[in-house]
C-alpha cells in the first residue's frame, strides 16, 4: 500500500497517473488510469486531522487503563475487607456453637463474640444446653484476634463483671 501526502486542499479531487509499463498493451498514450495496488493520497490538512484523532484515541485508551488499575486496587481492598469479615463471622459462629452446646469457653472468646456479634452472643446464651460435664475449650482465636481483644481492654474499655465473662458459659 502506498501513502502519499499532497499539498492540495481538502476536497480537491486527485487522480493518480501511472507510467507506461512495457508489459501492458499499447493504447492511448497519456490516458489516466487507476493503479491496481492500494493507494491513498491525503492532503496535509486531512493528515493533521487524522493524527490528532489518533492522539486523542490513544490518550483515552491510556485514561481507561489507568482507571482500570485504580478499580483493581479498590476491588482488592474490598475483597480483603470481605475476607476479614467472613473470617470474623466463622470465628463467632464457632464460639457461639460451643456456647450453645453447653461447653466452657475462654473469657477472651466471649469478649470477642460480644464485640463482633452481640446478637449471636445473646442467642447462643439463650439457647445453651446445660451439661453435667462441660468440655473445656481452648481459645478459638488466633494471635491477631487476641491482640485486638486485649488491645481494646488496655485502651480503657470497661469489662463487664459477672458470671458470663469470668466464668465462661457455665450453668
Amino acid at each position: 500500500m502506498e501513502l502519499k501526502v499532497s499539498s492540495k486542499k481538502l476536497g480537491a479531487p486527485t487522480r493518480i497517473t501511472t507510467q507506461k509499463n512495457k508489459n501492458e498493451p499499447q493504447g492511448k498514450e497519456g490516458l489516466q488510469t487507476w493503479h491496481r495496488g492500494d493507494r491513498l493520497t491525503l492532503s496535509r490538512q486531512a493528515l493533521s486531522i487524522l493524527e490528532q484523532r489518533n492522539r486523542e484515541n490513544w490518550e483515552q485508551a491510556q485514561r481507561r487503563r489507568e482507571q482500570a488499575k485504580g478499580q483493581g486496587k479498590n476491588e482488592e481492598k474490598m475483597l480483603d475487607s470481605l475476607e476479614r469479615g467472613l473470617r470474623t463471622m466463622k470465628l463467632c459462629n464457632r464460639i457461639a456453637a460451643r456456647i450453645r452446646a453447653g461447653d466452657r469457653v475462654p473469657p477472651e472468646d466471649l469478649r470477642y463474640l460480644m464485640k463482633n456479634d452481640p446478637a449471636g452472643y445473646r442467642l447462643a446464651m439463650a439457647m445453651r444446653k446445660p451439661k453435667e460435664h462441660p468440655k473445656e475449650w481452648e481459645s478459638a482465636l488466633e494471635d491477631q484476634d487476641r491482640q485486638e481483644t486485649q488491645g481494646e481492654n488496655t485502651e480503657g474499655a470497661t469489662e463487664r463483671s459477672g458470671g458470663e465473662i469470668s466464668g465462661g458459659a457455665e450453668v
